[in-house]
Order: C-alpha cells, then structure tokens, then sequence
C-alpha cells in the first residue's frame, strides 16, 4: 500500500545552502521504501535588491527508527546566490512524499479470540 503526505519545510535565514528537516511518522507499520517530490518552493533575500546568479532546490527522503517509532525523514536544500553569495535569504520547500508501506496480516489462530499481527 502506498500513502501520500504532503508538508512543508520552513528554511531559515541564512547564506550559503540552508537545509531544513520534517519527520512523517508511521508507527507501528513496515515502511518499505519512500520517494518525494517538489510541489512548489519561495526564496527570498532578507533586504535589498539582488541580481541572481542561481537557484537551487533539493529533495531527499530516508527511513528513521528513532525513540518515537518508525518513520521518514524529509530533507530540504534551498540556496539563492548572487555574485558574491554572502547575502542572506530564506524560504520554505513544498513537498509531496509517497511511502509503500508493508500490508499488516492479522491471523485469529484456532479461533481463540486471539490476535496476532505479522507486518
């Protein structure tokens, strides 16, 4: 089965390339693997008119067992640049994340009333 979060990461002012993180939580499922997608993203410098040299946008999603339980760490890159790059600036990061997850099988051994769960 495959479920669909979307998020949005808030990216702090900074210069150089800032990084943002957002945990999705699945407990007490199987996750069997994750992809994200950009859905749409804003950049901004701090003060000022600038001339930009370049933009760039990054998405990457892994697989996290933490305290909390199972779940999938999405992380965001955003840099704005100009000619000399020591200007600050910040943004936010849309994302669209798809995560398969392994189906849960429940089994009423013998007709006991018991349950059992196999994921």
């Amino acid at each position: 089965m495959v479920v669909i979060r979307t998020g949005r990461i808030e990216i702090a002012s900074g210069t150089g390339t800032q990084t943002g993180v957002e945990m999705v939580w699945f407990p007490d499922q199987v996750i069997r693997e994750c992809w994200v997608g950009l859905s749409g993203y804003r950049v901004a410098y701090g003060s000022g008119d600038h001339e930009v040299q370049s933009i760039e946008v990054a998405l990457s999603c892994s697989q996290q067992k933490t305290e909390f339980g199972l779940g999938v760490q999405v992380l965001a890159k955003l840099l704005l640049r100009d000619q000399n790059g020591d200007d600050s600036f910040s943004g936010w990061v849309d994302f669209v994340l798809f995560v398969e997850l392994a189906p849960s099988l429940s089994i009423d051994p013998g007709g006991l009333g018991l349950r059992v769960e196999i994921q």
